[in-house]
């Protein structure tokens, strides 16, 4: 079987134009503004700004080609868009280059929404993020569960 797929795999990996990655991770509603910023005598639990998604995933290729992923990502929840980014300190997805058979690649990045108080009313239900690629290929795709305010 070892040299059967040795002599298919290239043919295979040309035909197959998925980007095929593997994940596990988390997505938490947040209100913390994360600015790095901290003054002396202030309270950090008083640093408040609209309710936004942390999303902290690991990611790796399942693929035995690298799989890229540029800096696009969006969300879906119920029906509610979910664009990259907070309001007070936007950390976007950075993109990741996902070699074969290498290390998990962590990443962190914020979704937030139109209406921030509808997030709320989400938690528990299942989030949708899409990856842009960079070829012409089915967008990947992954499901997260929305996890209650940090405290």
């Amino acid at each position: 079987m070892e040299i059967f797929n040795s002599l298919v795999g290239p043919f295979q990996a040309a035909w197959d134009r998925r980007v095929s990655i593997a994940y596990r991770g988390s997505a938490q509603l947040c209100d913390f503004d994360h600015v790095p910023i901290w003054f002396e005598g202030t309270d950090p639990a008083t640093r408040k700004q609209p309710l936004h998604v942390d999303v902290k995933l690991e990611l790796w290729s399942r693929s035995r080609r690298v799989s890229l992923l540029p800096d696009e990502a969006e969300g879906e929840i119920d029906g509610l868009q979910l664009l990259q980014g907070s309001k007070m300190f936007s950390k976007r997805f950075p993109g990741a280059t996902l070699e074969p058979d290498s290390a998990p690649i962590e990443v962190l990045f914020y979704l937030q929404s139109s209406d921030p108080q509808l997030l709320r009313q989400q938690v528990g239900k299942q989030i949708k993020i899409r990856f842009r690629t960079t070829r012409r290929s089915r967008r990947p795709r992954i499901r997260l569960r929305l996890d209650e305010l940090k405290s």
